[in-house]
């Protein structure tokens, strides 16, 4: 836990050191900027994408969708127009889809399964505790938060793996 610690707190002063101007500047296409380049923008529409049609599912009669509507106290003709909360998801699922890329980038994922740990790490330190507190103030049911908070726990491994995957190739072994 202490070197995770270390290495993000190294990544943190080379990223302030670079900004600082003790690389090269970006106009000239050097130092930080090319490194940015080098990483697959891909993964944030894709990542998105993917997150945002497993929300469908996710909230679907199928899956949780009647329970998340019962927690929530309304009915079905209640939600109205789906197009506003539809935009601003996809728009904030892009976000933490290049959230997902710069962990990648300022702390590195080494094989696939970085990317599914760190996200976990992430949903556990920043997502479940906002959530919690949230919805104990607002007292809601810890059904509901399990819900909500957990199809966000789903939607960063997914990101997380999606970013592994695409910048390290070579680790996805299949073996047979």
């Amino acid at each position: 836990m202490l070197d995770l610690a270390t290495d993000i707190l190294n990544a943190l002063a080379s990223a302030a050191s670079d900004a600082a101007g003790d690389a090269e500047p970006m106009a000239h296409g050097g130092g930080a900027w090319d490194e940015w380049k080098q990483l697959n923008f891909w993964t944030i529409p894709v990542g998105a994408f993917i997150a945002f049609n497993l929300g469908w599912l996710w909230y679907s009669r199928f899956l949780f969708g009647k329970p998340w509507l019962r927690l929530g106290g309304r009915k079905p003709e209640e939600l109205g127009n789906p197009a506003k909360p539809m935009t601003i998801s996809f728009i904030s699922l892009l976000a933490m889809a290049a959230g997902m890329l710069a962990v990648h980038k300022f702390i590195g994922f080494l094989g696939v399964l970085d990317g599914p740990l760190f996200a976990c790490g992430i949903w556990l330190a920043f997502i479940a505790t906002t959530m919690g507190t949230t919805y104990a103030f607002h007292g809601k049911p810890f059904w509901l938060w399990a819900i909500d908070s957990s199809y966000q726990l789903v939607c960063l491994v997914i990101m997380g793996l999606i970013v592994a995957v695409w910048e390290h190739p070579g680790s996805l072994k299949f073996v047979p």
